[in-house]
C-alpha cells in the first residue's frame, strides 16, 4: 500500500496559512487542499437550497453528500462538479461557514473527506484542527501565528474592510476557534512554530524549509573507480513518512542532473551516519537546492 506525505498547516485567521499552503503545494507537486473552502462550500449549498444554518440535521447531511474536489496545480475548488472558486467568497458565505463549522456533525463528515483526500494523494492541507486532529500523524506539521495587529492589516488589505471592523471580525473568530468543543485551535506539540509577524512569504517559507522537521534529502558523492567520485544519492525522510519507489527515483535524478557523469542511486530512510569517508550536501525542497554546507558520511 503506497503511503503519502501529507503536510498539516493550522493557524489562526490571517496568519498566511493559505499564501504558504498553495505555495509549498506547487512547489512540491502536492495538492493543495483549502479546509475552510470545504466549509465554504457546504454554506454555499446551504444557502441555495434555503437549509438554515441551526438545522444541524439538514447540514450535516449536505456535509455528508457535497462532492468536494481541489484540482492539483490549480486553486479550484469544485462542489459537485462545479466550480464555485469565486462564489465562496462572498461575505455572506464567509459569515455562514464559520457557523457551520462550530456543529460537530458537519465538523465529523467533512474531516472524513479530508483524510480521504491524503489517502488519494500526497497533501498540503491548511486549516485550524490538521494536524491536532484530521492527521496527527502527519509528515509534516506546522503551526503558523502572527501578532493580532499584523493579522488585522493582511485582512484588512485582502477585502478592503475598515481595520476596526476587521479587528473585531479575528477577535471573534479567534473566540469561537480556540474555545469549541469540536477540534478547537490547538497547536499540536509536534508542528513547527513559526511567528510570520513582519515577514514576507518568501521569509516565511525559507523558515519552514530550514527546519530539520521538513522533509529532506541528501546527495552523496561515493567513491568510483574510474571518476574518482560519483554522486550517489541517500533519501533520508522522517520516521513515519514513505514515498513510492518511483517517487524517490523521479525525485533523486531530478536533482542529480547536475552532474554529468555516470551515477548510482541509493535508497535509506535511516538517519545518516555521522562519520566515514566522502562528502555531502544537504538539500531542502526548495527552490534553492544546495546549500553548500559538507559533513562527512560513510562511504
Amino acid at each position: 500500500m503506497t503511503k503519502r506525505i501529507t503536510v498539516a498547516i493550522d493557524g489562526p485567521a490571517g496568519a498566511g496559512k493559505s499564501t504558504l499552503a498553495r505555495r509549498i503545494a506547487l512547489k512540491l507537486g502536492y495538492t493543495y487542499v483549502d479546509t475552510g473552502a470545504m466549509y465554504r462550500a457546504v454554506a454555499l449549498w446551504a444557502l441555495r437550497t434555503k437549509v438554515a444554518v441551526s438545522d444541524m440535521h439538514r447540514l450535516e447531511q449536505l456535509a455528508k453528500e457535497a462532492r468536494i474536489e481541489f484540482k492539483p496545480g490549480t486553486n479550484a475548488v469544485l462542489l459537485n462538479g462545479e466550480d464555485v472558486s469565486e462564489a465562496i467568497r462572498a461575505p455572506e458565505i464567509a459569515g455562514a461557514a464559520s457557523e457551520i463549522s462550530r456543529i460537530p456533525a458537519v465538523r465529523r463528515e467533512l474531516v472524513h473527506k479530508q483524510r480521504a483526500m491524503g489517502e488519494q494523494a500526497s497533501v498540503v492541507m491548511e486549516g485550524r484542527d490538521i494536524g491536532s486532529v484530521v492527521f496527527p500523524n502527519a509528515t509534516v506539521k506546522i503551526f503558523l501565528d502572527a501578532q493580532p495587529q499584523e493579522r488585522t492589516e493582511r485582512r484588512a488589505r485582502e477585502a478592503s474592510l475598515p481595520a476596526d471592523v476587521v479587528a473585531q471580525q479575528i477577535h471573534e473568530r479567534d473566540r469561537r476557534d480556540r474555545t469549541r468543543n469540536e477540534s478547537p485551535l490547538v497547536q499540536a506539540p509536534d508542528a513547527v512554530y513559526v511567528d510570520t509577524t513582519g515577514l514576507s512569504i518568501d521569509e516565511v517559507e525559507a523558515a519552514i524549509f530550514a527546519h530539520p522537521s521538513v522533509l529532506e534529502c541528501a546527495v552523496v558523492a561515493a567513491p568510483d573507480a574510474k571518476w574518482g567520485e560519483v554522486p550517489a544519492a541517500i533519501i533520508c525522510l522522517k520516521p513515519n513518512a514513505a514515498l513510492t519507489e518511483a517517487e524517490l527515483i523521479a525525485f533523486v535524478e531530478k536533482r542529480l542532473g547536475h552532474f554529468k557523469v555516470p551515477r548510482r542511486v541509493e535508497f535509506s530512510t535511516e538517519p545518516l551516519p555521522k562519520t566515514g569517508t566522502g562528502k555531502i550536501r544537504k538539500m531542502m525542497l526548495k527552490e534553492r537546492y544546495w546549500q553548500g554546507k559538507e559533513k562527512r558520511v560513510q562511504g
